[in-house]
């Protein structure tokens, strides 16, 4: 059962693992993300550390919890603990959309309204497994003492985007289960070797990305005996159009500044000259 009204979405932005020259194009992100948020009439909240709320200090967040500080900083391969660390403050129900999804047409707040015990954007297609860097990120990860009740080799997987939970349980086991990865993926002795071999094969650092299967891969796995719904169906393109629903989910949004300037002008110019002025829009 959800426990809130109205809606409540919350952001995430820890900033250790995010890369300077990434910086413009995630501020840019976050404020559109922001503003169709709002537009659905949602309190929209922060989680960051002291960082990302100076970044940020320009978006009107209903609150700002500064509470990502103390994370160490040998956790950034995963990229999304900041994020699951701060759906365990938030209250059973609360939204969590990604700072680079665009929920444009404000009717997506319908299926926030779901009575389903696990809401995300979309399954992963069939092919997500034979992605070389699914194959780098398990290897990171390892295939010893891996939590109870999940494995590295279970077939499907959830994007992430969006996530709503509205069942304790499932709540704790997720948390629990990706706490406990990153806390044994960490203490394994061979793991820095591990990681090592593969960015000495690869030439890749950027493509081992743990969370993919920790986060996403993982949530799937522990939610198959839960009712799961997700907004986007199998043809996630065509059916992420017809909804007014964007994901910049790749990293070639990166190479996107222009056209993502020009989509934050288009909906507040005000916004856009407040980035612009930011000593972190370089």
């Amino acid at each position: 059962m959800k426990t809130m009204s109205p809606l409540r979405i919350f952001h995430t932005l820890w900033t250790k693992p995010l890369k300077e020259e990434r910086t413009p194009v995630t501020l840019l992100c976050y404020a559109i993300s922001f503003h169709y948020a709002k537009q659905m009439g949602a309190e929209v909240v922060l989680h960051t550390d002291s960082l990302g709320a100076e970044m940020l200090s320009f978006l009107p967040y209903d609150e700002v919890y500064i509470d990502l500080d103390d994370i160490p900083d040998n956790i950034t391969r995963f990229w999304a603990y900041g994020k699951l660390y701060a759906t365990k403050q938030e209250p059973l129900g609360s939204v969590h959309i990604d700072g680079d999804v665009f929920l444009r047409d404000p009717q997506l707040a319908d299926y926030f309204k779901t009575n389903c015990d696990l809401l995300t954007q979309s399954e992963e297609g069939d092919d997500w497994r034979t992605d070389y860097t699914y194959e780098l990120s398990q290897a990171a990860i390892g295939i010893n003492d891996l939590p109870n009740g999940v494995s590295l080799f279970y077939p499907k997987s959830y994007n992430c985007g969006v996530v709503q939970i509205n069942n304790a349980e499932l709540k704790k086991k997720y948390l629990d289960t990706y706490f406990k990865t990153v806390e044994l993926s960490l203490l394994d002795p061979t793991y820095e070797g591990r990681v090592q071999q593969i960015i000495d094969r690869f030439g890749d650092k950027g493509s081992i990305i743990p969370d993919i299967i920790a986060e996403q891969q993982f949530l799937h796995e522990i939610a198959q005996n839960y009712k799961s719904c997700t907004i986007l169906n199998d043809n996630i393109r065509k059916d992420a159009l017809a909804k007014g629903y964007t994901h910049l989910c790749t990293a070639a949004k990166y190479e996107m500044k222009e056209d993502i300037e020009n989509l934050l002008c288009g909906l507040d110019r005000t916004l856009l000259a407040k980035i612009k002025h930011s000593k972190y829009y370089k």
